[in-house]
């Protein structure tokens, strides 16, 4: 679980930086101590990272694998808000002028939570592919991929509507579109990170079942395939698996008539 402990502390990191270089261009008349604002910025940073890794050790790390993507998800998005929200208003208490630029910050809060929940949620489910612990799908309770790729690109096409209504509307630069290319390039920066943790993510699932399914071409028939998603890959392990298992009764049966003819009789049989 370290890479996705990790992930979320360069995430924090990322979103600070954001915040801080955010309210440079809103406020740029900071404290005039400025070693001040640099403690206030740590000791903000410091109770943020611990509220949010103890809320992912209680909202999260209890649930089982198959939940941990969506709690994820919830925990971060729900944490940047908190934090986008006391940062305006902790400003809006000491300059008294925040109201105009709230949507400023909140909007990097939610791309900032956005990417780090999928991209947190994504190691665990990497890390669970890993372990290789299989899930129950006797329920039937099926969320096909189509169904989650479309969920992911409906909020991801709803944050960039937003990025873009935001800073044009607003007029962060006033040099011309500079903040909103940056943040542009930011968010495109971890959109790839996204798609490539998704795509590693689909590699090691499809690697964990292709090794099962050698191993029972080699003569290993009591290995099984993990169930590791609730989509049409973890269907497609069930019925490998009920392969699996017809193999091995055919197997059982072999060995028993075997026992009372010969294997050639035995293999016309079966």
């Amino acid at each position: 679980m370290l890479p996705q402990k990790l992930l979320s502390l360069c995430y924090a990191v990322l979103g600070f930086m954001c915040l801080g270089a955010l309210a440079h261009r809103v406020w740029p008349a900071q404290p005039s101590d400025g070693q001040q604002f640099a403690a206030a910025m740590v000791a903000a940073f410091v109770l943020f990272v611990s509220t949010k890794l103890g809320l992912e050790h209680a909202l999260v790390d209890t649930w089982p694998p198959e939940h941990q993507f969506g709690r994820q998800f919830l925990v971060d998005v729900v944490a940047y808000l908190c934090l986008g929200l006391a940062w305006t208003w902790t400003f809006h208490l000491f300059q008294g002028s925040a109201k105009e630029s709230a949507d400023r910050f909140f909007v990097v809060c939610l791309a900032v939570g956005f990417f780090s929940g999928t991209d947190c949620g994504l190691a665990r489910q990497r890390f669970a592919f890993r372990v290789g612990r299989s899930i129950d799908l006797a329920d039937g309770s099926v969320l096909p991929l189509a169904r989650k790729l479309g969920y992911f690109f409906a909020l991801n096409l709803s944050l960039w509507l937003w990025v873009f209504v935001v800073f044009v509307t607003d007029g962060i630069a006033d040099d011309g579109f500079r903040g909103l290319v940056l943040i542009v390039l930011v968010c495109a920066a971890l959109e790839i990170r996204v798609l490539g943790a998704y795509l590693g993510n689909l590699r090691v699932l499809l690697q964990a079942q292709m090794q099962t399914l050698d191993a029972v071409q080699g003569g290993k028939p009591a290995v099984a395939v993990p169930v590791l998603t609730r989509d049409e890959i973890g269907q497609l392990a069930v019925h490998a698996n009920r392969l699996i298992e017809s193999l091995r009764e055919k197997e059982r049966a072999r060995q028993m008539l075997g026992k009372v003819v010969s294997p050639e009789v035995a293999e016309r049989l079966l």
